[in-house]
């Protein structure tokens, strides 16, 4: 069993649980193996803890409903439930994301309803969405590519915020939609080469776009 403040190194290959999640309720950090296929979850992963950290492992679905949780160097792919995000981050967690890519997934790549919640250096793509901010989120999204997704790059949902820096969203059919009454921030961002619309206000939305 694990032990808090554990770090565990995993080597290549497939840890299947298909058929009942993964429950992380200790603090621990997990660390992956790029090699031979690299280190791959196969079922949901749900983590309770604290804190959390995981470094170079490959995820279906990944479920931070709590705590504080570092994403650095991952995959998050495959997941095949279309009313869901791979990537959950709750509304009581916290979460830093970082060099991870979330692509080709039914659903959301991510679904973001914690308060505080950062993307940096991510690439998100072929998801049927990118990245869905929802609730009061104020996500810090930079240095990302969003692009390929069926639907909407990134959607900014009722009364969510944040800030959204040299991000570029392309090719996706819209490239950002801001709803209700979200005010995010975006600020030297590339939306274009988007099928329809490269960004869509709606229900009111308002939201600050400089040098885009």
């Amino acid at each position: 069993s694990l032990e808090h403040g554990q770090r565990v190194v995993f080597a290549p290959g497939v840890y299947s649980h298909i058929d009942s999640p993964i429950e992380v309720t200790k603090n621990v950090t997990f660390i992956g193996d790029d090699a031979e296929g690299g280190t791959v979850f196969d079922g949901d992963v749900i983590v309770l803890a604290t804190r959390f950290a995981v470094k170079r492992v490959h995820f279906f679905k990944l479920y931070i409903s709590r705590g504080d949780a570092t994403i650095d160097h991952c995959r998050i792919h495959g997941c095949t439930i279309i009313d869901s995000g791979a990537l959950i981050i709750g509304s009581s967690a916290s979460c830093r994301v970082s060099n991870t890519e979330i692509y080709d997934n039914a659903g959301e790549g991510a679904a973001v309803s914690a308060k505080h919640a950062t993307f940096d250096s991510c690439k998100i793509f072929r998801n049927t969405v990118g990245v869905s901010v929802r609730g009061t989120s104020a996500a810090k999204v930079s240095k990302c590519r969003v692009s390929d997704n069926v639907t909407y790059g990134l959607i900014i949902g009722a009364d969510a915020s944040g800030t959204y820096t040299d991000n570029v969203v392309c090719a996706n059919e819209i490239g950002v939609r801001i709803e209700g009454n979200a005010t995010p921030s975006f600020t030297r961002n590339k939306v274009e080469d988007n099928r329809s619309d490269g960004t869509q206000c709606v229900d009111r939305s308002s939201g600050m776009l400089s040098l885009n």
